[in-house]
């Protein structure tokens, strides 16, 4: 999918101008697998073979398209004039009809009639009119990825034996893990919201398992990489989302003062 427009209606533009592109008499399901990257096996060939899993994982991406559309919408209404705005958001409705769950069993047809290219050429004018947000390289991404699933890994071998605090830890990586994932329709804010919640997470239970992540060495080293391979890039990247509303501080620094504040309640 190439997105020539780094903000949420470039991201957009990229995804409906490959949708109005695909064969209308294509099951519905099936595109949107294709479109959407939700896997699915040999087994699955056409939209009627489609597992309950797939079927939810195709309605949960559709719905994080959907937020996208709102968040579209919320920022054109707050960075223009009512005129502007009202012209910028006129084929909005349609682009909400397309998404609308369907049938998955049913033709392409039916969403197509709904992303006629005016349609979507109105996304891309969105694209260009709205401020960019900071790119994350495909490099740093993949890092980031693999570092994410080695840690992931390690916790699923066993790695640290309190099962709490390792199900805490994996449920952190599994915040950036679900931000790297959905980077391609949801940007940088993704990373910022995983950032937000891991921090939140860390203010409430550090303290809970403050002694292991101090004193046992496996612990104590795990926490170490994961802080300077996840969390510290996961910072860099949220700040990336700078559109709307700007990040206060690094992940480096702000991690060390969450960590000291909670030092001083002690």
């Amino acid at each position: 999918m190439d997105i020539q427009h780094n903000n949420v209606a470039g991201r957009l533009w990229a995804l409906f101008s490959e949708a109005a592109d695909k064969p209308k008499n294509w099951a519905i399901g099936i595109v949107w697998c294709d479109l959407l990257k939700v896997p699915r096996d040999e087994k699955e060939g056409d939209a009627s073979k489609l597992s309950i899993d797939t079927r939810l994982a195709i309605y949960d991406r559709l719905n994080a398209v959907y937020r996208e559309v709102r968040i579209l919408e919320q920022q054109i209404r707050d960075g223009y004039d009512p005129t502007r705005a009202s012209f910028m958001l006129k084929d909005i409705p349609r682009i909400k009809l397309a998404i609308t769950p369907h049938l998955l069993g049913n033709q392409w047809v039916e969403v197509l009639k709904h992303l006629d290219r005016a349609t979507v050429d109105s996304l891309e004018n969105c694209a260009i009119q709205l401020p960019k947000e900071g790119e994350i390289g495909k490099d740093d991404l993949e890092e980031f990825k693999n570092s994410v699933t080695e840690l992931m890994a390690e916790l699923s071998r066993g790695k640290i034996k309190d099962e709490s605090l390792s199900k805490w830890l994996f449920t952190l990586l599994s915040a950036a893990n679900k931000a790297i994932d959905s980077y391609w329709i949801g940007g940088a804010r993704h990373f910022r919201e995983a950032l937000d919640y891991t921090l939140g997470e860390i203010l409430l239970v550090y303290r809970q398992f403050k002694d292991d992540l101090e004193k046992n060495e496996d612990a104590k080293g795990f926490w170490s990489r994961m802080t300077q391979k996840v969390l510290g890039p996961l910072g860099g990247f949220a700040q990336k989302y700078n559109v709307m509303r700007p990040l206060l501080t690094d992940t480096g620094r702000t991690v060390g003062s969450v960590l000291g504040y909670l030092e001083d309640l002690t």
